[in-house]
């Protein structure tokens, strides 16, 4: 039976081993997908290990939001607060 709710799919990874930091990865990770399917995405969802304000830029930049879990600190400022919440909610 069609269904009219979305589906969640993972459409690329690299591998890499444990001494390889994610941040650079994800340039390459992104690259590799056609505009067709940028147009497409929405959110990408990701490790800790992407959480950084260039990967953030970058991703809003080819029209996607990047949402990684943060944890929320008593200094945390407004604009992580914002994506704290994003992360947990149900959307």
């Amino acid at each position: 039976m069609p269904s009219t709710d979305s589906v969640t799919v993972p459409l690329s990874a690299i591998v890499t081993t444990a001494n390889v930091s994610d941040k650079p990865i994800y340039p390459d990770l992104i690259s590799c997908l056609s505009s067709e399917i940028l147009r497409k995405i929405h959110h990408v969802v990701a490790d800790p290990g992407y959480d950084d304000r260039e990967l953030y830029d970058l991703s809003l930049k080819k029209g996607f939001q990047l949402v990684c879990p943060i944890r929320r600190y008593k200094n945390t400022s407004m604009e992580r607060i914002q994506l704290v919440d994003f992360y947990q909610s149900q959307h």
